[in-house]
Order: structure tokens, then sequence, then C-alpha cells
């Protein structure tokens, strides 16, 4: 309560009029105070103990009567005293003060004050004393061998104290009335200090929570209005600063977010400052309470904190491993605030699997391919030679010349392949016609009965419903269809089935092609369609394959915009699905379709 501005206001100006009419009060009552002690001793000294009544006072009591005489002549001039109610003289004894006689009947002792003391030494005794019981005067009234008789003039403060309580009363009451102003005049100027600060703190809450009210301009000109025009001012430049920053966040937010390679951000003390999804993922992070020492130590022996802190702040450290399944490059640093202090380090890891995949793959394209035309070439070179040398008959000859052709045809078709899948690499144009895929596959199931009979395979169609006209080109895709057919017939067995079906499903022409052949072992399933990649190296060169149809079957298909995938079980057989959208915009078509044909 006592913790507000308002309050303590009201409580000043109570405590202001309380001191100022404390002090008033405490002047004035002194003052009454003084002043009736003042006009006491005036009135006495100058209407009493006058240089004409001192005399007689004096001849009194030298007198052989002199307490009757000094008596009478006292009542005599009891006027002149101005005995009544309040005031009183009496005698004294001048040898111990004590009391004779007096204008007060009932009084029947004096107690001896100190201005009776100061009479009694023979000095008058008028020293104003506001503890005592009276205002009083004591006249020493002198002999031979000292005071005689003491002449006491005492007043009470009947009067005197009276008229306090009555000042005491008038400054009680404007005090009241003082405290009642007070208390309704510092509320209000209280509230014209209280209400804008109020304001500003309520202001000054909205900002600290993110709400940026500017409100209107204050009219006033005093300082609290230009306090609270300079806090609005200050409140449209946070506004605008922190919209700013918080652009610039969202949008460093948003790049990390998206950003393939991981960001990983530690304090100095090695505690964990950011990680975006990225860093999530290839460091297998779940809970964000890693520390810098605790992870990236076991992974890197020569990998520190202190490093970066203390010993090279510029330090940058690249390092690459294998890590979660993935091949990561680690590149380490320190970063700094704007002041120039090192703030923590920074860690960017590059998921560099596929470029590494790719390398490895370009390597191994490049030994297939010298292979592959190695060995034919090899075998053409040595027969060559062998007929060269005519040490051979002419049913050898014969023999020689027919493998000679066997090695060249298979060169030729190796060249091919790779000239097809370069020509699709670099984006060939598909001729593209709209027609219905029954006919064709159709087609090839009749064309394809020969193979499988050498085999007393059984290769049927079915459709199983109507598919709609799509863009395609009939070459590419007939080639691709076969192809795969073809290898159904290869690595099915003697009296196997071989499968063909044709359905349209939410949107897509589906085309399935199954067998119940030898099967693909699981771990060479997601290998399947890159280049050169055999399951049975051997069994597949001996029966003329070069490893590149399944990869040219996964190019055509996806520049159709489509998806070929593949199911297999070993010793139970292979599926292999072909996925074709019906209504698709193809970008490899530079211009309209052409007519449909059925």
């Amino acid at each position: 309560m006592f913790k507000s501005i308002q309050t303590k206001l009201v409580l000043l100006f109570i405590l202001v009029i309380l001191s100022v009419m404390l002090t008033v009060g405490t002047f004035i009552v002194t003052n009454v105070t003084r002043f009736y002690y003042s006009d006491f001793m005036s009135q006495i000294s100058t209407a009493v103990f006058t240089e004409d009544f001192i005399p007689q006072l004096e001849e009194a009591a030298e007198s052989k009567e002199s307490f009757q005489k000094l008596s009478e002549l006292l009542e005599a001039a009891s006027g002149r005293i101005g005995v009544d109610s309040y005031r009183n003289y009496a005698i004294l004894d001048g040898q111990d003060g004590g009391l004779l006689a007096g204008s007060d009947e009932l009084l029947t002792q004096i107690e001896v004050s100190d201005n009776i003391l100061t009479a009694l030494s023979g000095q008058v005794g008028n020293v104003a004393d506001s503890t005592g019981k009276y205002m009083e005067y004591a006249y020493p009234i002198m002999g031979e061998n000292g005071p005689v008789y003491i002449v006491y003039i005492y007043e009470t403060k009947e009067e005197m104290n009276k008229f306090s309580g009555s000042m005491l009363s008038v400054i009680l009451q404007a005090l009241l009335a003082a405290l009642l102003i007070s208390v309704v005049l510092g509320y209000l100027l209280s509230k014209t200090i209280t209400t804008p600060i109020k304001n500003l703190t309520d202001r000054a809450e909205k900002i600290a929570v993110g709400e940026f009210e500017i409100g209107e301009e204050s009219p006033s000109k005093d300082e609290i209005g230009v306090l609270a025009n300079t806090f609005r001012t200050m409140g449209q430049r946070l506004r605008e600063t922190v919209q700013e920053v918080a652009s610039q966040n969202t949008k460093l937010e948003k790049i990390m977010e998206y950003s393939t390679d991981g960001i990983v951000a530690f304090d100095t003390n090695g505690e964990l400052l950011h990680i975006n999804p990225s860093a999530k993922k290839y460091l297998s992070i779940r809970e964000e309470n890693i520390r810098f020492d605790e992870f990236f130590s076991p992974v890197f022996s020569d990998i520190s904190l202190g490093d970066f802190l203390y010993l090279n702040q510029d330090k940058q450290i690249i390092k690459e491993t294998d890590y979660n399944n993935y091949y990561l490059k680690f590149h380490f640093g320190s970063f700094k605030y704007s002041d120039d202090s090192v703030g923590g380090v920074i860690v960017d890891v590059q998921n560099v699997t596929e470029s590494r995949k790719l390398e490895l793959s370009r390597r191994e394209f490049v030994a297939n391919v010298s292979h592959e035309l190695r060995t034919p070439l090899t075998t053409v070179k040595a027969y060559i030679e062998t007929l060269e040398s005519g040490e051979v008959d002419g049913a050898m000859q014969e023999k020689f010349l027919d493998t000679i052709h066997r090695e060249t045809d298979r060169m030729t078709r190796l060249v091919s392949d790779l000239l097809i899948l370069s020509r699709l690499d670099n984006g060939v144009k598909l001729n593209l016609t709209r027609m219905s895929l029954e006919p064709i596959l159709r087609d090839i199931a009749e064309k394809m009965q020969f193979e499988a009979k050498k085999k007393n395979q059984s290769l049927t169609y079915t459709m199983l419903n109507e598919i709609p006209a799509i863009p395609i080109d009939y070459d590419r895709m007939q080639q691709v269809i076969i192809n795969i057919v073809s290898n159904a017939i290869k690595y099915t067995p003697n009296c196997g089935d071989i499968k063909i079906y044709s359905s349209y499903v939410s949107d897509n022409a589906i085309i399935r092609i199954a067998d119940n052949g030898m099967g693909i072992p699981e771990k060479d399933v997601e290998r399947i369609f890159e280049r050169f990649y055999r399951v049975d190296k051997a069994r597949s060169r001996e029966q003329g394959g070069t490893g590149l149809g399944l990869a040219i079957a996964k190019e055509i298909v996806n520049a159709h915009a489509g998806e070929i995938t593949l199911a297999s079980k070993v010793n139970e057989g292979t599926e292999v699905v072909i996925t074709l959208p019906v209504e698709k915009s193809f970008l490899t078509q530079d211009e309209p379709q052409a007519e449909e044909v059925l």
C-alpha cells in the first residue's frame, strides 16, 4: 500500500501539514506563555514596586508594628497589585521563607521556589519558570541583617492555560481542516503525476511482452509530458527495431531450418545454444542437452573446446568421418560478438554422402566400363591373333569367327546402351504421343511368347480395367517393358510363370510385371537400378547382359514423370511396377501433344 507514489505524495502532504501546524502551534503556545510571563513581570515591576511604593514598604517594615503595618499597606495596595481570583500576594518570613500572611485566606503554606530562594538571598526573584505552579515575583524587604520580609506576589496559570487550550483547540481544528485539504489536494496532485506514470508503466509492460502500442502524443509540456512523448518515440523506434530484428531472425531461422547443412552452436561453457533440424538428423540428436566435449571428443579425439576459445580464436578445423549411416564433413570454428569477444564455437555439418557415393559410383562406372570393354576386346584380340597365325583348321576358324562376332555384338550393345544413357542424362527430348497402353502391352506379350516357349514358360497379359490414353514415347516405353520382360524370362526357371497386368488407379496408369523366378537377395534390391550393377555378374555376362538395362528403364520412366519400383524375394520371384501419370505436363515436351493414337 505504501509503495505507491500516490500514497507517498498524500502522506508527504500530511506530514508537511502536521510539521507546519505543530511548529506554528508550538510557536504560538510558547509565545503566549512568554507573553503572560512578560506581562505579569512588567505589571508587578512597573505598577507595584515603584519608586514611591518601595520606600513605604521599607518604612512599614522598620516600624515597631512592622508586620501589621506591612499587612495593612499591602491590603490597601491590593488594587495596584491586581489581586483577584487568579492573583494574590503573601508576606513571607525573610529568614526561612515561611508564610506569615496573605490575601488568600485559604492558603496555609507556600512552597519555597527558586524565586523565593533568590529573595532570601537579598535579590529580587523575578525569573519565569514554566515548570512552576505559579507565575511569581518575590521582593525582599531588607533590614540591617538581611531580608526581614519577602513580599511574594503569585498568579496561577489557569487563565494562561485556558487561553493556551483555546489556542490549541483552534490550532487542532485548523490542523484537521488542513489535513483534509492536504489529502484532497495531495490526491488530485498525485493523480496528475501518477496517471501518466501508470500509463507509462502499462505501456512498458506491454512492450515487455511484445505489444508495441504507440498511443497518442501527450499534449502536456511539463516534465511528465516530455517523458511520455520521449517514451512514445522510444517505443516506436523499439518496435521498428524489434520488427527488423524479428524479420532478420525469422529469415535466419528459416534459412537454418531449411538448410541442408547442419548448424550447431555452443557457448563458451560448451552448452548448446542452437541446433537446426538437419544437424539433429545427421547426428541423431533428440534431446537438446548435449555439451561440446561430451559429444565431439569421442568422435574426434584431437578436438577440444579450449582450442577455439583460448589458443587460436581464428582457428578452423575440417574433419570428415562416417557417422550415423552418413558420410559427414565437419567445419569447426569460433564466432565472435560485436565487441570482438568470443561467443562460442559453431560447427557446420555437411552431408557429403551423395557426393561421396557419386564419386565412388563414377570410379566404379569407369572401372566397369573398362572391364566390360576390355574382356571382349581381349577375347577378340586373342582369337584374331590365333587366326592370323594360320594354325587353326576350317571348323575351328568358323568357331573363332562366331565368338568374335558375338563379342563384337556385345560391345556394340554396350556402346549403344551407354549412348542411350548419355542422351537421357543430357535430357533427351521424348517423342510424346497420346495413346493407349493396352495395344503396346498385348503386342509385347505376343512378341515375347517365342522366347518364353523356349523355356516352357507361361507369359500372359491381363487388363484389369481400362486405362485412358496417356502421352508416352512409344519406342522408349516399349524398350522399357521388353527389357523387364526379357529379364523375367532369363531369370525364371523352365515352366515358370510370367504375368503382365495393367490397371488404372487414382489417375495413374499401373503396369505390373511379375514372375516366380529365382528372385533377388534383399541386400541387392536397393541397388538393382544402378548402372553396371549385377546380382550374379558371371551369370548375367554369360547370358549377354550389360548391366545397364534397368538403369536405362529407370531413366526413361523418370523422363515420363513416372516411377519404377522393384520388389523381390529369393526363390519366390520378382515384381516390377511402373506408375505413369495419366494427366501430366512434361517439362521435356516443348510442343503440343500429337493426335491420339489407339
